[in-house]
């Protein structure tokens, strides 16, 4: 497992404890910390999307070629259009 899974593991862990009563079943709190780990690992990957829509900005911004912008601006909409599906198909919000 990398370090960014495991970064995530922990904090689902410490979100998860928060949404607990410490009296609930040991079924519950697994149930509640797979939820947090999913949302977290969901979360991740729109901000990966966010990131690489920014680059594509930038190069847009930064190129005169009126093709290469065009293909800039396609790489902007196709992240938009990534995490829009990523939200929709997991239920998850930033």
């Amino acid at each position: 497992m990398n370090e960014r899974i495991k970064q995530l593991a922990e904090q689902a862990k410490f979100m998860a404890e928060e949404d607990i009563n410490k009296q609930i079943s040991y079924n519950t709190e697994l149930k509640a910390f797979a939820e947090k780990f999913a949302q977290l690992i969901v979360q991740d990957c729109m901000a990966m999307s966010d990131e690489l829509k920014a680059q594509y900005l930038t190069s847009r911004k930064s190129t005169m070629d009126f093709d290469e912008k065009n293909i800039y601006a396609e790489g902007e909409a196709a992240c938009d259009i990534l995490k829009y599906k990523m939200k929709r198909h997991f239920g998850v919000e930033e």
